[in-house]
């Protein structure tokens, strides 16, 4: 079993001094030895008092936070100072044993430490709790009581200087400590009445150094050396000067000096010796006497070395006198700036603390808040789950939907197969009338009267006016929930009434799907109503520089669209040229004779009643040729030559209207063949009996136009062909004939344009514009179902 190393506990204090000279000590007579040091601190926590870097101050006069930092900053002081003390030990074993204590009881904690711990060995300073607590009178008291009562298995060793001391007991007049020359170093013998204090007990040294002085009859009075004059000199600049002072004041024996100094110097003190002696002995007396004498001079001597010290003593302790007023002067002066400090201090804490109050309410009212939005956001996730699910359940409507959409689009198909044969049927019969209109057949028309025109103008309103020249003016009206075309001609109002019915007559029995119906005319005002025809003139679409003149929102003609008005034209040319039993022509063919409804479809007017003649048919020819060649390229003069050119340079492509889109080489150098061959046509270009040569072009322009339909389908994707559908009744407003963009249910069951039934309802109408019934109510009804459909059916035929 190995044996306990011994230990040595050496008790030092916050003196680095006086506590490396107590642990120098113990090194040097242990080290040699197989001990280790415990280097013991004991540290002082007052409950009334903190320590700070410029003196005490009480606990009252700082907040908490400030000693806490008081408290760190005095912590990592004595850290610092037991680092020391372990450097100074090198590479002796040492360890380091803090003791924090918050009473004043320090000898009682040493003679517990000793006790607790079993200490056999202690070096201890007789100054060592020197600043460890404010009540001690005697700063050799503790060391004192310590010594007397320790157990008696252990070993004190008292320290001071860096020697060993001894306790001295005397029965009558009490105990001393004295070094090993027997020179004593602190007297307990009576305790010290004057304040614990550097300028109480310097003050007592320098009275008790006064009364030396004046035993001797000097009365000086001693000032700061003349090199340190007291105006020039701070405390602050001698404070290891002061320290070393009162180290080896402490180390001296004060008393001591009354006690040397109460020996009288004068020689009246002196034994004298008597005058009554013999003659005999006389010679013996002088001698003796002469001896004394130089005894007393030599002591004198000496007395005078002593006063001198003194005196030089007494100045230092004046001028440490001086300096530590200065210090307490410049604590106290430091102590009321900080307590101004911590009034401050706790007036901002004060606000802080208001502040933290507000902080908090908020806080609370935000968690409160915050409880709300949780509370909401459970609720939304809920529904967000609950909404989940109905899209999943929706998703598969929808496929269903999507599904039975496809059954329809295949039955739609079907139903278009059957409507365009239907549609070639209905065109056929019309072209049967039409004929058997030209034989000489019956065909009436209605004579609207004065004030019906008024009323669909609106008493002749500009606003409804389309256009007007020298030749005439188009008025834009409503007959019937209707929109026409009223025409007033200047030629119509210079012929008689009779001969304007004939020429009426005669219009109203030309029938044909690309040319204008007649639909009735006015006799007292001389105008013809025609149907209404939306897109304008074919002028205004390819020509009109201002796009808010053009009428329709698809003012860019497609080039497959292009290829169908030509043939259109030319369809309506060859029927007025193969007309039984007298052939027709139109005299005046031109783009802005050419009316495009809202599909784009073309329709020719301004037909005259005049006999025809082959130059007049090969007029309407070259004029048709004109008509492809400003199709063709986009230009109003487009000549015939230049056109020939480009094809011979193979240059097509630099001449074509960019306008009209991705225009195919093949179709547009064949369109523009038909276009060169029909400008170059005149009278001389053979017989056009019976139309045959119109027929042709005809044919020709047809050819065209399926090709183009064909390529138009082609383009539109992969397999996926798409044939434009006829815009649906349903889809146009009863009293705008316009397709709808906001329609709306009526209590009639009709649906209509929300602006245009708004201003039917205003205007005082309380019957329903289609059947003329008293309505149950004002109130409208968005239709969503048709407005959605309208849409479908606008992006399906919108032009490529």
């Amino acid at each position: 079993m190995a044996v306990q190393q011994e230990k040595v506990y050496v008790a030092v204090g916050k003196d680095l001094h006086q506590g490396l000279g107590t642990l120098g000590w113990a090194l040097r007579n242990w080290s040699s030895q197989s001990v280790s040091f415990v280097i013991l601190h004991v540290s002082h926590v007052s409950k009334d008092f903190v320590y700070t870097s410029f003196g005490t101050l009480p606990i009252s006069a700082v907040n908490d936070e400030m000693l806490e930092v008081f408290r760190t900053m005095e912590q990592d002081r004595v850290d610092k100072l037991l680092g020391k003390y372990m450097a100074f030990c090198n590479k002796v074993k040492a360890e380091v044993l803090k003791i924090e204590r918050s009473d004043e009881s320090i000898h009682n904690t040493i003679i517990e430490l000793i006790s607790s711990l079993h200490i056999r060995k202690l070096a201890m300073g007789i100054t060592f709790t020197k600043s460890l607590t404010r009540k001690v009178k005697d700063e050799t008291s503790i060391p004192y009581y310590v010594h007397k009562h320790k157990p008696e298995f252990c070993d004190i060793f008292m320290v001071c200087g860096g020697k060993l001391v001894f306790l001295r007991e005397e029965r009558d007049e009490g105990d001393y400590f004295e070094d090993e020359q027997g020179m004593m170093v602190a007297d307990l013998r009576k305790k010290s009445k004057e304040k614990c204090c550097i300028k109480g007990w310097l003050g007592k040294i320098l009275i008790d150094s006064s009364l030396c002085c004046t035993d001797h009859g000097s009365s000086r009075h001693f000032s700061l050396p003349p090199n340190m004059p007291e105006e020039t000199s701070r405390w602050e600049d001698h404070c290891e000067e002061i320290e070393n002072h009162i180290q080896w004041l402490l180390s001296s024996n004060p008393e001591g000096w009354l006690e040397e100094e109460d020996k009288t110097l004068s020689l009246g003190s002196m034994d004298q010796p008597k005058l009554e002696t013999t003659v005999s002995d006389l010679p013996k007396g002088i001698e003796a006497l002469k001896a004394k004498v130089e005894e007393a001079k030599k002591m004198a001597e000496e007395k005078k070395i002593e006063i001198k010290a003194d005196v030089e003593r007494r100045g230092k302790a004046e001028r440490f006198t001086s300096l530590c007023n200065q210090w307490v002067e410049e604590i106290e002066a430091s102590l009321k700036e900080e307590i101004a400090k911590q009034a401050k201090l706790k007036e901002e804490m004060d606000k802080v603390k208001d502040q933290a109050t507000k902080v908090a309410d908020e806080v609370a009212e935000k968690a409160s808040t915050l409880e709300s939005v949780l509370g909401l956001n459970k609720d939304l996730t809920m529904q967000l789950e609950a909404s989940s699910w109905e899209k999943s359940q929706m998703e598969a409507r929808l496929q269903k939907a999507v599904c039975a959409k496809n059954e329809m689009a295949r039955q739609v198909e079907e139903i278009r197969r059957q409507r365009d044969m239907l549609f070639q049927k209905i065109k056929y019969y019309m072209q049967r009338e039409a004929v058997a209109a030209a034989d000489g057949s019956s065909c009436g028309y209605r004579e609207f009267t004065a004030r019906e025109v008024r009323d669909a103008t609106d008493d002749f309103s500009e606003c409804m006016m389309t256009y007007a020249d020298t030749e005439g003016t188009l008025y834009r009206g409503v007959i019937g929930h209707i929109t026409v075309a009223i025409q007033f001609k200047t030629e119509f109002s210079l012929q008689s009434p009779d001969g304007f019915k004939a020429q009426m007559e005669w219009l109203c029995k030309i029938r044909h799907p690309n040319v204008i119906a007649m639909i009735g005319a006015c006799v007292d005002h001389r105008c013809i109503v025609f149907e209404y025809m939306e897109g304008g003139t074919l002028h205004d679409a390819l020509f009109s520089a201002s796009l808010s003149r053009r009428p329709t929102e698809s003012v860019l003609l497609p080039w497959h669209a292009r290829i169908r008005i030509a043939a259109e034209v030319a369809s309506a040319l060859g029927f007025l040229h193969s007309s039984r039993p007298h052939t027709a022509a139109h005299g005046r063919l031109s783009s802005s004779l050419v009316f495009l409804d809202r599909h784009l479809s073309a329709k020719i007017a301004g037909l005259r009643r005049s006999s025809s003649s082959a130059a007049a048919a090969a007029a309407d020819v070259a004029a048709l040729g004109a008509l492809v060649l400003q199709l063709l390229t986009g230009r109003e003069a487009a000549a015939g030559e230049e056109v020939r050119r480009a094809i011979g340079r193979g240059n097509l492509m630099g001449i074509l209207d960019r306008t009209a889109g991705d225009w195919p080489l093949d179709l547009a150098a064949d369109f523009a063949w038909v276009g060169l061959r029909c400008a170059a046509t005149s009278e001389k270009d053979g017989d056009n009996e019976e139309g045959q040569w119109t027929a042709g072009m005809v044919r020709a322009l047809e050819d065209l136009k399926k090709r183009a339909e064909e390529r138009r389908q082609m383009r539109m994707g992969e397999g996926h062909q798409k044939k434009e559908q006829e815009m649906p009744n349903a889809f146009l407003c009863p009293i705008l004939q316009e397709v709808m963009k906001q329609p709306h249910v009526a209590a009639d069951g009709f649906s209509y344009e929300l602006e245009a039934i708004k201003e039917w309802l205003d205007g005082g109408h309380e019957t329903s514009p289609m059947t003329n019934l008293k309505l149950n109510h004002k109130h409208l009804m968005s239709n969503h179902t048709l407005r959605s459909l309208i849409y479908n059916w606008q992006r399906t035929n919108q032009f490529l």
